[in-house]
């Protein structure tokens, strides 16, 4: 009866194969749920808009400019400050009383303590008063009276003079603004103040999904390495 030899046992190359092949896909699931899971952390959860009040804006400077239309229109520039992120502008509105103009700039902030940045704006306005005002007469531009950074502006009109065909046409005359003593703008506005912890607690959490990433990617190639091992203590 003829001898026969039995099968050759596989070689360790055929066997480590398969298992090296199985352990990267299993680094690589795990390393894919870790960044989708990281990504999540840092996405920001929707939160509600707080409710928001209306209060007078700061005014920085104001300026009354004559277009050269006949009759003459008036018109007022106006710089608002917008202190913090937080602010942001509302409306502004004018009431004529005699030679007197109130204007009044709004802003409008949040309401209670919320996170703000410490950023000072400022918002830049053009109101049209009109052209209804009389000849060689002194109006005063008022704005935002009885605010913390208010502003007087006062100007004049000329004396009407001839025209050439005999129609008195005035020349509009501006005089410098006033404005009553005021403690300097605040870098934040009253409805918020800046919130550096948060921005720190951010920080954090991202830092330790990367420590924990590394973890267990170390810990994937410390298997790869005791799996190659293994079968060649073996054979």
């Amino acid at each position: 009866m003829p001898h026969t030899r039995p099968a050759a046992a596989t070689t360790n190359g055929s066997v480590l194969a398969p298992r090296l092949f199985g352990l990267a896909i299993l680094a690589a699931l795990v390393m894919f749920i870790l960044v989708g899971s990281g990504a999540q952390a840092q996405t920001p959860s929707p939160t509600a808009t707080p409710a928001r009040r209306l209060e007078l804006a700061p005014i920085e400077a104001a300026e009354v400019q004559v277009l050269k239309t006949q009759p003459p229109q008036y018109q007022l520039m106006v710089t608002s400050g917008l202190p913090g992120g937080c602010a942001a502008f509302d409306s502004i509105t004018v009431k004529r009383d005699g030679t007197r103009i109130d204007v009044t700039v709004m802003n409008s902030m949040p309401t209670g303590t919320v996170p703000c940045t410490a950023i000072y704006g400022y918002k830049d306005s053009t109101l049209n008063m009109g052209a209804d005002f009389a000849a060689g007469t002194t109006y005063t531009v008022v704005v935002n009276a009885g605010g913390a950074r208010a502003l007087t502006k006062t100007f004049t009109t000329a004396s009407a003079a001839p025209a050439p065909d005999g129609t008195a046409v005035p020349t509009p005359v501006a005089s410098p603004s006033t404005r009553p003593a005021a403690p300097l703008p605040a870098n934040v506005g009253t409805g918020g103040v800046p919130n550096p912890v948060a921005a720190r607690g951010t920080q954090v959490s991202v830092l330790d999904a990367a420590i924990g990433a590394s973890t267990v990617l170390a810990a994937v190639l410390a298997v790869l390495v005791i799996a190659i091992r293994v079968p060649r203590s073996r054979g």
